[in-house]
């Protein structure tokens, strides 16, 4: 089952005037391994089951300088933090998404260590 892609990014980037703007539904790690430049900035927003081993491990290697990572399960929060071994903690935001607290996002800034 093929599931469609929500219009809210297109529609909030038209809003706030951004142009130069590209979305694409792919597969992280795939993509990710398969670029050959390190990009200034990470933004990481995994579904629950979170970004795995491999992805993992090539962030560690790739060390961009930033890594905006956001989760909402906490079990896969720790488990990026201690997976990515070049990448310290600089800071942790929590969002309440949702009228119940149960939704809850974690914004954390990774930035690498040198």
């Amino acid at each position: 089952m093929r599931r469609r892609r929500s219009p809210a990014p297109k529609q909030s980037a038209a809003e706030l005037g951004l142009t130069n703007l590209h979305f694409q539904a792919l597969d992280s790690t795939q993509f990710a391994t398969a670029e050959g430049e390190i990009p200034d900035l990470v933004l990481v927003n995994p579904p629950r089951r979170g970004i795995g081993r491999e992805l993992c491990d090539y962030l560690s290697r790739m060390a961009p300088p930033f890594i905006i990572y956001s989760s909402c399960t906490r079990r896969r929060w720790r488990k990026i933090l201690r997976g990515c071994r070049a990448i310290g903690l600089s800071g942790c935001s929590c969002l309440i998404c949702s009228p119940t607290p149960a939704h809850y996002e974690v914004l954390t800034l990774l930035v690498r260590e040198v």
